[in-house]
């Protein structure tokens, strides 16, 4: 097989960076362009991050499944970060809502665990200086989009994330409360089991009190009584793990956050029986 020189290729695959720049499907996984961003821009990593926040700006979709995300990644380990503090510098708070790109791929490169860490480090530090307190954008990066189920070694690597930095901020709860403000819209089983973690190192009642132990919007389609029910049911769930003297008042907060969810669980039957 003949050689080819590095001018000969560069010639091919559309010379400088600054002319591949002006490829329609830059940023589409599907074209040629999009797969050749490693390559081409080894050298400019800087000129492709702007494009790609160019592109961005103009709400260009391309990058729906975020491969040329994932190859900037691949030139500037930083860039995951500074996507974040790019989309913190304008003039609108970023939604969590307005991002529908699938980012379990960032939760399977061999460096997860650096990134992630890193990323949710930085997106802490931003809400906090904006005072930012609900709906925080790193739910992005747990959740596919329309809340479908994560991919299992996604589950796995992100559990083992979280678990970590609890235990590492056991004493932060400024953090803690902010790391719950993702786990929160998790399934009810993973809740379960961050929730008992919190409990191992802390039992201050009012903090405990505190934690976003459900999902900040809730959602249903016909009668509100099953969403209702799976709310009570959660809650029942947890009164196990209050079972000790310490936790008494814990308990009995559960049990009257159960009743009062019952409550309404009765008057959405009479409220379904009349519309029959």
């Amino acid at each position: 097989m003949p050689q080819i020189n590095q001018r000969e290729k560069t010639t091919r695959c559309g010379g400088h960076p600054r002319e591949f720049l002006k490829s329609p499907n830059l940023f589409n996984p599907y074209a040629d362009a999009c797969k050749g961003l490693r390559e081409f821009f080894a050298a400019n990593p800087d000129v492709l991050k702007r494009a790609y926040f160019a592109a961005q700006q103009v709400k260009d979709h391309a990058d729906f499944s975020g491969a040329a995300f994932n190859a900037t990644l691949d030139l500037d380990r930083n860039f995951a970060e500074e996507y974040v503090e790019w989309l913190y510098s304008g003039d609108d708070i970023p939604s969590r809502f307005d991002d529908t790109r699938n980012y379990e791929f960032l939760w399977k490169r061999a460096n997860y665990e650096d990134l992630m860490t890193g990323l949710i480090a930085r997106i802490y530090q931003i809400e906090q200086e904006k005072r930012l307190l609900w709906h925080s954008y790193s739910q992005v990066f747990f959740q596919r989009n329309g809340d479908q189920p994560v991919d299992a070694q996604v589950e796995e690597r992100q559990n083992l994330i979280l678990s970590k930095l609890i235990e590492q901020h056991k004493d932060d709860f400024e953090y803690v409360s902010f790391l719950f403000g993702v786990i929160g819209n998790f399934s009810y089983d993973r809740r379960r089991l961050f929730v008992a973690l919190f409990l191992q190192h802390n039992r201050r009642f009012e903090e405990f009190t505190k934690l976003q132990l459900e999902p900040s919007i809730w959602s249903y389609v016909g009668s509100e009584v099953p969403m209702l029910q799976e709310r009570a049911d959660f809650y029942e769930s947890l009164l196990p793990l209050l079972n000790t003297v310490d936790l008494l008042k814990h308990r009995q907060y559960v049990e009257q956050g159960v009743l009062q969810i019952k409550e309404n669980i009765e008057r959405a039957k009479k409220h379904d029986f009349m519309e029959d």
